[in-house]
């Protein structure tokens, strides 16, 4: 008995990497936006940067905009791991991209976490 290939479906995706950048995006607002780190830090993207010094429009355009290419970006590796023929390459492709996205968000999430601390002691 053969089993069916898996499909990989690019919500699955999307929503791992969605909770992951929701995280950095709250560290990011708690950041920029408290009190206590008033004038103490900047956004280094650029892109985020411009979105965030319009305001709370900025903000709302910025995760947007976030939001449509992490779509982008998981239908994109999703239909590149349906492709493949290997089903345990497809696997090791569906994990390997999730855990380096982790990898680089939490470094992200926890440097926001780690300067507002060092900061605020």
């Amino acid at each position: 008995m053969e089993l069916e290939p898996r499909k990989y479906k690019t919500s699955e995706l999307f929503l791992v990497f969605f909770a992951v950048w929701c995280i950095d995006f709250f560290t990011t607002i708690m950041a920029l936006n408290l009190k206590i780190f008033e004038g103490k830090f900047y956004e280094v993207n650029p892109i985020s940067n411009w979105f965030f010094s319009l305001g709370l429009f900025g903000w709302v355009l910025a995760f947007m905009f976030s939001f449509v290419m992490l779509f982008i970006f998981s239908w994109g590796i999703i239909r590149l791991i349906n492709k493949l023929k290997s089903e345990d390459l497809k696997f090791s492709l569906w994990i390997g991209v999730i855990v380096l996205f982790i990898l680089f968000e939490g470094n992200v999430i926890f440097n926001n976490i780690n300067l507002m601390m060092g900061i605020s002691i």
